[in-house]
């Protein structure tokens, strides 16, 4: 048996015996459906999540690599450790935080408490965020799972892939040991011409100190990317990233997320006219190259951006925006082209697997659940200047007084 075969089966049953101690081999998926065809996130995979302006691409990776493995950690306890390192070049770590509160207030009361980011800040003058709901957000359960967030979600405000590059290897280096084995090579004298083979150290592989931490570096989205003088375009800041991205994958089992915008040809009134208007692989804005070398293609679609009233047997004007479409659109260790029908709720940023259309039991219990939604937002957004006009009322009484 080759030294290879060995290693892999070696491997193989480590990985085996692992789930039946109780362990597991990735973060699972929060859908249990679709779990069978995407099991979950794995180390030392490389991520492109796509899709065209507004299908929620940034959303459904939080949820996906952030809030799922911050919850599994919390409900989970030692089953697995991480360090998520998120580079966001659209929205600053507040605004990222602040909408993870929102989600969790929501988590935590089962449903009940729906509150925006905008909504948390009292943004508008009429509706002040309830008292209530600020000190759900300083409860014991609340707390315990923000200090796990707090302490897996590294912040990072670096935006060019060099940068980002030196902190994950001096992540790597400050927690494990890179073996080095001597190979040969042959060189030549500049001035004599003479052939010698010297001996040079090269990587051979990488022992963690911790062989259960999953590391994952997430970047939303690539084409925010700050170019570099050796690099002076997208296309090329893009291409050296995912080289990146493959290097970090190889070396260090570092799982690599990278957001990515899809062209106009596949969110153009033509991709809506030939039904052709979920995400592809060829439709990658400004670089193709992570399509070719990641593991695992995620794309997002909303079929209410394209006006239409149907989409694979869903009613859109009763779904209208919390329809969304989840697919593995590529992925080289198990089955592309799966779906994954969603219900969305953009103000928690809240996710849930849709029963399949031809449920009819199960989908009009989520089509009465939608519009059940929908009138407590009316509701809400009528009681708002209400509230505010008793406010007034009683300010100017106290005034007469």
């Amino acid at each position: 048996m080759s030294n290879l075969k060995a290693d892999i089966l070696s491997n193989l049953r480590e990985r085996r015996q692992k789930v039946l101690n109780g362990g597991i081999n990735c973060i699972p998926a929060p859908f249990p459906r679709f779990r069978n065809e995407f099991p979950g996130i794995e180390p030392g995979r490389y991520y492109v999540v796509t899709g065209a302006t507004k299908s929620s691409k940034t959303q459904i990776t939080n949820y996906l690599f952030v809030y799922n493995t911050v919850l599994f950690m919390y409900y989970n306890p030692g089953k697995i450790k991480a360090k998520i390192f998120l580079f966001p070049l659209e929205e600053t770590k507040e605004a990222i935080t602040l909408r993870f509160m929102a989600f969790l207030l929501n988590h935590l009361s089962h449903g009940q408490v729906c509150v925006s980011p905008t909504d948390l800040k009292s943004t508008d003058e009429r509706k002040p965020v309830s008292e209530e709901y600020l000190a759900l957000m300083d409860t014991e359960e609340f707390n315990a799972i923000f200090k796990i967030y707090d302490e897996t979600v590294i912040f990072q405000e670096v935006k060019h892939p060099t940068g980002m590059s030196i902190i994950m290897e001096n992540y790597a280096k400050a927690h494990g040991t890179i073996k080095y084995r001597n190979m040969p090579f042959e060189e030549v004298d500049d001035f004599t011409g003479e052939k010698r083979t010297v001996i040079k150290q090269v990587f051979d592989r990488y022992v963690p100190d911790d062989p259960d931490e999953i590391v994952i570096w997430m970047v939303d989205h690539v084409g925010l990317l700050t170019c570099e003088k050796e690099y002076p375009t997208i296309k090329q800041t893009i291409e050296y990233l995912s080289g990146i991205a493959v290097r970090m994958r190889n070396r260090y089992g570092y799982s690599y997320v990278g957001v990515q915008q899809q062209n106009m040809e596949t969110t153009n009134l033509e991709a809506f006219k030939n039904n052709k208007i979920r995400p592809t692989k060829d439709g990658l804005k400004d670089s193709k190259r992570p399509g070719e070398d990641c593991d695992v293609m995620i794309g997002m679609t909303c079929p209410n951006a394209f006006e239409l009233q149907g989409y694979m047997k869903y009613d859109i004007t009763r779904l209208r925006d919390n329809l969304k479409i989840l697919e593995v659109v590529l992925n080289r260790g198990g089955r592309a082209n799966v779906i994954c029908p969603l219900y969305h709720d953009g103000a928690v940023n809240y996710y849930k697997e849709l029963p399949l259309p031809d449920d009819k039991t199960n989908m009009d219990k989520a089509y009465a659940f939608v519009d059940k939604k929908r009138q407590e937002s009316r509701e809400r957004m009528i009681e708002a200047p209400a509230f505010a006009m008793i406010a007034w009322a009683r300010k100017l009484t106290n005034l007469i007084n």
